[in-house]
């Protein structure tokens, strides 16, 4: 593990446009900036029939991760350009190791990341983390206000809504006590939406199926994501999410007529 993952953040951010994805995971050429990942069915642009629903899984079986996570979640942009998610969650220390190894595989947190933090040593880099994060409830609220009228798609407005907090860091505050802080020192860019439970973690990556699987079964054993919505997600081949304007027990249509209206040659059988 480096050192500099306890250095205290200079309170400067370096703004960058999030999905920047590289397309070395998957190969084949995919260029991710050619394709809108979370392309919802309906029109944004629409405010009588507003996207409802908001999957990983592109038109190419291909995956962007689309997380929900019922647990405190702090999202920190550190002054070198890199994101830092603090999780409050009390797994096993067996479990976060098998999540890190996981993620260092795919490329998804740094490399260098091999020992899990102790007690003590999450404490001190958290105290020093939490100085600024990022408000990500500021981003949910400039969603929801834009959503009725802007003309694209749900990719093009969450890039929209993060790139100025994370170039600018207007709202920044300070991220909560954690009794439990585990970090994923991300290797990719993420945006942190607040949700009617806890929070939606988009990342900035492509992956295969196979390898999207792999990371989730990962996140349920260290408890980060529910053992349902592992099933589920397993099940429809796909995470699916509401967009930040929508609620629980308004939806027009269920995730599966969503998955097979958006993606009919990769319905479950």
């Amino acid at each position: 593990m480096t050192t500099s993952l306890f250095k205290e953040p200079s309170g400067k951010t370096r703004g960058r446009l999030m999905y920047s994805a590289s397309s070395r995971l998957v190969g084949d050429n995919y260029d991710s900036h050619r394709e809108e990942t979370f392309i919802p069915v309906e029109n944004l642009g629409s405010p009588d029939n507003p996207a409802t629903l908001v999957s990983s899984r592109d038109a190419r079986g291909l995956h962007r991760p689309a997380l929900d996570i019922d647990l405190p979640v702090t999202w920190v942009k550190r002054s070198d350009g890199s994101d830092h998610i603090w999780i409050d969650v009390k797994c096993s220390r067996r479990a976060y190791a098998n999540l890190l190894q996981v993620l260092r595989e795919f490329r998804l947190i740094d490399t260098n990341y091999v020992k899990p933090l102790d007690k003590a040593e999450s404490a001190l880099c958290y105290e020093l983390d939490r100085y600024p994060a990022i408000d990500s409830a500021a981003i949910t609220d400039y969603m929801k206000d834009r959503a009725g009228t802007f003309n694209g798609s749900f990719d093009q407005l969450l890039r929209e809504a993060a790139d100025p907090a994370v170039g600018h860091a207007p709202g920044a505050v300070s991220g909560p006590q954690m009794k439990h802080p585990v970090l994923l020192p991300l290797h990719v860019g993420a945006v942190v939406l607040d949700s009617t439970s806890n929070h939606h973690l988009y990342l900035d990556t492509i992956l295969s199926w196979d390898g999207y699987a792999r990371v989730l079964l990962a996140l349920k054993r260290a408890k980060i994501i529910e053992s349902k919505y592992f099933l589920l997600a397993i099940r429809r081949q796909a995470t699916c999410l509401r967009p930040p304007w929508f609620t629980k027990g308004h939806m027009s249509k269920s995730v599966e007529e969503f998955l097979a209206t958006r993606y009919p040659l990769a319905k479950n059988n």
